[in-house]
Parts: C-alpha cells; sequence; structure tokens
C-alpha cells in the first residue's frame, strides 16, 4: 500500500469538508472513496492537522492519474505540504 501525508493544513481550513466535497465518505472515523476499482482510505490526524491516504498499488496509468488529481487538489485546498516517502 502506497501512503501520501498531508500536512501542516492551517486550523482555519475543514479537512473534513474538503475531502466530502471531493466524493470521500466516512464509516468509524476512517474516510473512503471509491470509484470504480479506485480504493482509497483517508485518516485524519486532528492533533497535527495532518491525512493520511492509502492508495492501493494495483493501479494502472489511468487511475493513478485520476488519483493524482484528487491528492493534488486536496493540496492545493488545503495549502497542505506533503510526503510521499512511505
Amino acid at each position: 500500500m502506497l501512503t501520501v501525508e498531508l500536512h501542516t493544513i492551517s486550523p482555519d481550513l475543514s479537512i473534513e469538508d474538503a475531502l466530502h466535497l471531493r466524493g470521500f465518505g466516512i464509516q468509524e472515523g476512517t474516510y473512503f472513496y471509491k470509484k470504480g476499482n479506485i480504493k482509497l482510505e483517508g485518516v485524519i490526524d486532528s492533533d497535527k492537522r495532518s491525512l493520511k491516504i492509502n492508495i492501493p498499488p494495483q493501479l494502472n496509468l489511468k487511475q493513478y492519474t485520476i488519483v493524482h488529481h484528487i491528492i493534488k487538489n486536496l493540496i492545493l485546498v488545503l495549502n497542505a505540504e506533503y510526503n510521499d516517502s512511505q
């Protein structure tokens, strides 16, 4: 599983609202995005003002491009820094 962490998110911005507006649902404190074969899982750390998004490794190029756009958009909307080295 690949992971991207968005961090240094301003307390003035709602991570939850940003996820909901991009099609993420929530179940037991974990955010899920599912469209076709693309399944993402996001976990918010409110204390650190960060979001970890888990990405399945078996995506094809088209699916990965869609995921890339979702994450890039979240980075811009949340004015976040990111770490994709995990």
